[in-house]
């Protein structure tokens, strides 16, 4: 006998996943999520920082939508399993009722039939023994088809954990690297940044040397300037002089007339003097004229000089300045992205963190399953031992009605033939109500496998149509982001586990169901 999948509880689930996941703002909000794509750029700076923290707060309000909706989702879940579980109890309350009333029913029925041969009792022992050995080597097979799924979601389990584990690993080395990268990027444009701005004061250096030689040219200049007017304070020294001589030659002049020859010679005397004191004026005339050359060459020279040093200083300070902005630029550029790659690392830290607490949901639903299931499997198992239990008394019961119709049988033997009659009317109203009975056991049967093919068809339905609906949602988070497919894993887990739980219960109502039928084959054979 083949376990039936959950059929009305898978869809349950689905309409619950549907009513719950199928709003427009949640599902808007996640579109966005993962096709996030900035309109502004870097450059913008506060515009773009207002952009980015902007959808952070929608992601972050999405994703708390996100976990609302799973919590709904699971207490949707739960109530649907305890509706389950009241359910399948009822279905065995109503196996263990039918049974005791088909042990019951048998034993009427073996009461009534006491002019059967034993021939016939021994055939029904057989058959009875064989549907025995049957239904015993059927439950070996589920027990063992239970087993072999549960070792096969454990191995996908571990299966899943270390793939987990691996893309762990790969996201670990991926930020190491890109840490480097951006290390390594960082310290180049820091020692690009140092080199700019050593050059920048070197040029200044070169600037204030430069200030520094127009500066002692001045001074030189300066100098030239003092020596000649040294020069001409001794030019006007030697015209007072002059003047003097020349007011001394007159008193000589004036002296002539009484002391010729006395004036004659202080005349040649003041003529040798007068002489000697051009030649100086001459020689300090020539040498004021080239003072005063020098000093033109030199203020010219410095004039050029001062010239040359200021446009070396102020290409120096173009250049200072430019190199100064280009490291500015670059600093700022630089900040900007490390501005931009912590926020990126606090986000992608706040994404672990939601999805670390996920996964510790998942865990404890997976847990709580699990152990939902384990309960499930102690009623299954306390539902078998009761029907076995069930079982072997009615066997018991039916020998013992066996003997009694056997010693009955011989009693009758040695009876009157009116005796004889009366006991084969009772064996014909016996087989009319056994006809009854079975015809009833049969349509009830009917009625079961149309609903359980019904249920099976409705079920394979919505699976197929889940199904569909599961992978093209699972497709598209994987195109858009990683965020939208481990909220996919999850909801696929999740319904996963919900599947399971409902596989578990339809397996024990198929096992109350072949229960059922088990006891209506054991009327059949009476």
């Amino acid at each position: 006998t083949r376990s039936i999948p959950p059929m009305r509880e898978a869809g349950r689930v689905l309409e619950l996943t549907s009513a719950i996941f199928d709003d427009g703002a949640f599902l808007g909000g996640v579109e966005k999520m993962v096709t996030f794509r900035p309109k502004l750029k870097k450059t913008d700076g506060d515009a773009y920082i207002k952009e980015l923290v902007h959808q952070i707060k929608a992601s972050k309000e999405t994703l708390k939508m996100m976990l609302t909706k799973k919590d709904q989702l699971v207490d949707a879940c739960h109530h649907v399993e305890e509706q389950l579980i009241g359910e399948m109890e009822g279905a065995v309350m109503q196996a263990e009722n039918a049974a005791f009333s088909a042990a019951n029913a048998s034993a009427s029925l073996a009461a009534s039939a006491q002019a059967q041969s034993a021939a016939n009792s021994q055939v029904a022992t057989a058959e009875e023994m064989r549907a025995l050995n049957d239904e015993k080597e059927r439950l070996c097979r589920q027990n063992e088809q239970i087993q072999e799924n549960l070792r096969k979601i454990e191995e996908a389990e571990t299966e899943l954990q270390r793939a987990t584990d691996r893309l762990e690993d790969d996201r670990a080395k991926i930020r190491e690297e890109e840490h480097h990268k951006v290390k390594s990027a960082l310290a180049k444009r820091e020692a690009d940044v140092e080199s700019r701005i050593a050059a920048a004061e070197k040029a200044e250096a070169e600037a204030a040397r430069a200030m520094d030689r127009l500066g002692s040219e001045r001074r030189g200049a300066a100098d030239a300037e003092a020596a000649c007017a040294a020069a001409e304070a001794i030019c006007d020294t030697l015209r007072a002089e002059l003047a003097t001589m020349k007011a001394e030659l007159s008193a000589a002049n004036f002296a002539k007339e009484s002391d010729a020859s006395a004036f004659e010679a202080q005349r040649a005397e003041a003529e040798a003097t007068t002489n000697e004191l051009r030649a100086g004026v001459n020689a300090l005339e020539a040498a004021a004229q080239a003072a005063a050359a020098k000093i033109e060459d030199l203020n010219a020279e410095a004039a050029r000089a001062a010239e040359a040093a200021a446009e070396e200083l102020e290409l120096a300070m173009k250049d200072a300045v430019a190199d100064k902005n280009d490291a500015l630029e670059m600093l700022e550029q630089s900040l900007m992205e490390e501005k931009s790659r912590y926020e990126e690392e606090i986000e992608a830290n706040w994404h672990e963190v939601v999805k670390s607490r996920l996964e510790e949901s998942e865990a404890k639903h997976k847990q709580e399953l699990s152990e939902r299931d384990a309960t499930h499997l102690t009623a299954l198992r306390d539902a078998r031992e009761h029907a076995a239990k069930a079982a072997a008394e009615s066997a018991a019961t039916l020998a013992a009605v066996k003997e009694r119709a056997a010693a009955i049988e011989a009693q009758l033997s040695s009876e009157s033939a009116s005796s004889a009659r009366e006991t084969a009317r009772l064996i014909e109203t016996a087989e009319k109500a056994h006809e009854v009975t079975k015809q009833q056991a049969a349509e009830t049967l009917k009625r079961v496998e149309a609903a359980a093919a019904s249920e099976l068809a409705a079920a394979r339905a919505a699976h197929v149509a889940e199904s569909e609906k599961l992978h093209v949602e699972i497709a598209h988070a994987k195109e858009n982001a990683a965020a939208a497919a481990a909220a996919a894993e999850k909801l696929d887990a999740l319904n996963a586990s919900t599947a399971a739980a409902l596989a578990t219960a339809a397996t024990e109502r198929a096992n109350a169901i072949a229960t059922l039928q088990a006891t209506h084959a054991q009327e059949m054979n009476v």
